[in-house]
């Protein structure tokens, strides 16, 4: 147990989840924070071709050794000093192949899932979660999205992609949790969503400090400068 000092708070690290459809930038403005590493599991790295940024391509591995290698790829930025940020991309299919190893290991691969392997599922991901947030490193974590509605009131949000009760306690583990969005028209923007609203999940313990209203820049540099 380390004992700390709430005036050294600027130099913890980002602990970040970033949510949204596909094409909304999530991937390019992870890999603006500093010194990052992919560990890709969605074939996504096509957008920073050219960037000179490490990562391991998980989506190109034997399905069942993809959970192994997503860990073995954590392990191996977490012992590279020139990496300082850990990128996972994303949560939401890292999820599909906890669920694969899961599965291999009951002995129900091919079936429907049981309510154990639903459960040794989440298990699964919150141990890796719980790796990546002990780490003394930035973490950025990327989902896709899904709404939700209560039939019963009508209600709709949105939130991250993510198997059944965890993705309602991933505000809990994470200090940062933006939505991405991009505008429509000839001139795209992009932006991060930082405070919740009625249908969409976010969150920011950096709100206030360099930035106003809802939005943060599609830009890691100018949100932690």
């Amino acid at each position: 147990m380390e004992q700390k000092n709430t005036n050294k708070m600027d130099k913890e690290p980002i602990r970040g989840l970033i949510y949204g459809a596909s094409g909304t930038g999530k991937t390019t403005v992870a890999a603006t924070m500093p010194s990052p590493g992919f560990v890709d599991t969605d074939k996504g790295m096509l957008s920073l071709k050219g960037k000179d940024i490490p990562y391991f391509d998980i989506s190109q591995d034997v399905p069942v050794m993809r959970w192994l290698n997503i860990n073995k790829a954590v392990d191996t930025f977490a012992k590279d000093p020139t990496i300082k940020t850990i990128v996972l991309d994303s949560l939401t299919t890292a999820s599909e192949c906890a669920m694969t190893s899961v599965q291999v290991t009951n002995k129900t691969f091919g079936k429907a899932a049981t309510l154990q392997d639903w459960g040794h599922q989440i298990a699964k991901l919150k141990e890796l979660i719980f790796k990546l947030i002990a780490l003394p490193k930035h973490i950025i974590v990327i989902a896709h999205e899904k709404y939700d509605k209560d039939e019963l009131s009508g209600r709709v949000w949105c939130g991250p992609l993510v198997t059944g009760k965890l993705a309602q306690q991933l505000g809990i583990y994470f200090d940062e949790m933006y939505r991405a969005e991009v505008t429509a028209g000839k001139i795209q923007e992009f932006k991060l969503l930082m405070r919740a609203t009625s249908v969409f999940t976010a969150k920011s313990r950096l709100a206030g400090k360099n930035h106003n209203g809802n939005y943060y820049p599609a830009n890691f540099k100018e949100i932690i400068k």
